[in-house]
């Protein structure tokens, strides 16, 4: 998903005002940067990847949630909570590896 589609998102489910929606772009984009230089980078074992996923994740969301109002940041913590971590299904630990080569 691209940062305006994001945004336009968030905008809907927690009603974010203008100068909301400013503060936020910026920070979806800089994760969207790191996300996908993460990715470009083969080098990394599979659980650091997912080490460094959730690092950049969780600074999204503290970084987001202190912009908006009190009633905006329970609605969306519980739904950051729902979600479960970047990149998995809602179980902890890394994604699983490719399927066996037959």
């Amino acid at each position: 998903m691209n940062v305006d589609d994001q945004l336009s998102q968030m905008t809907k489910r927690y009603k974010l005002s203008d100068a909301q929606q400013a503060q936020i772009r910026p920070i979806l984009a800089d994760t969207k940067k790191k996300m996908d230089d993460l990715f470009q980078n083969s080098s990394l074992p599979p659980d650091e990847q997912f080490k460094s996923m959730r690092a950049i994740h969780d600074d999204e969301v503290t970084r987001i949630s202190a912009v908006l109002n009190d009633d905006q940041r329970a609605k969306y913590q519980k739904d950051q909570k729902h979600m479960g971590p970047p990149g998995g299904d809602g179980m902890e630990g890394p994604p699983p590896g490719p399927p066996p080569q037959n």
